[in-house]
């Protein structure tokens, strides 16, 4: 949270490959599309995305049809869903684990959220999910999410899973997603969307880029 306010301006290419299993049983997966989109994040918190190929071939930037996914970075610095006003979390400890001779913490967390699916019908939904902290290198390592409706919400669950690495943008290091995988029920189909996150740098500014194993 310590980066809300203090982070630079600054793009990445946000590539999407998007899957739809019509049995719903998640065996049975096949691809829609691929998605390459320009996102950039301004240090006021504001976001925006622009479509820059489908499938390989570029575009005018007008956005595809079908089923499009809010732009994870606008709340994977500090996570709305977890940490905003109305989230409510509740945290409980889980477990430590060991990864390649590093202490992990894992955290488990309940909250509540909320979707416009219509764009004025409000449904509650309850979050649950567990947080991966990295305690000997003090960094974050991912985040999961399930989110459920009540009766009458037209979608089934939403499972999202978001990784995160050490950024270099311009000599600065940060902790931002690499990679995020979002599974969504509606009605008897499954889609999954693959998203992976890439060529971080500063407006206008010659970067260096690094990833480590966000796992």
């Amino acid at each position: 949270m310590r980066y809300q306010g203090h982070l630079p301006d600054f793009t990445c290419t946000e590539v999407t490959v998007r899957k739809e299993d019509r049995s719903g049983n998640g065996a049975n997966w096949r691809t829609l599309d691929t998605l390459e989109e320009s996102f950039s994040f301004a240090s006021s918190g504001r976001v925006s995305k622009t479509l820059v190929k489908k499938n390989g071939r570029p575009t005018t930037g007008n956005k595809p049809g079908g089923l499009i996914e809010n732009a994870l970075l606008s709340g994977a610095i500090v996570p709305r869903g977890l940490f905003g006003a109305k989230a409510q979390p509740k945290f409980d400890w889980d477990h430590w684990e060991t990864r390649s001779g590093h202490r992990i913490a894992v955290f488990a967390y309940q909250a509540v959220g909320e979707n416009y699916p219509d764009g004025k019908t409000r449904y509650e939904l309850k979050v649950t999910g567990r947080i991966v902290f990295d305690d000997t290198a003090g960094a974050l390592v991912r985040t999961e999410s399930s989110s459920v409706g009540p009766p009458g919400y037209p979608f089934g669950e939403v499972r999202v899973e978001t990784y995160y690495a050490p950024v270099s943008i311009s000599d600065r290091e940060l902790i931002l997603p690499t990679k995020a995988v979002m599974t969504t029920v509606r009605g008897k189909r499954r889609y999954q969307s693959e998203i992976q996150f890439s060529g971080y740098r500063k407006y206008q500014a010659d970067t260096t880029i690094r990833f480590d194993d966000g796992r």
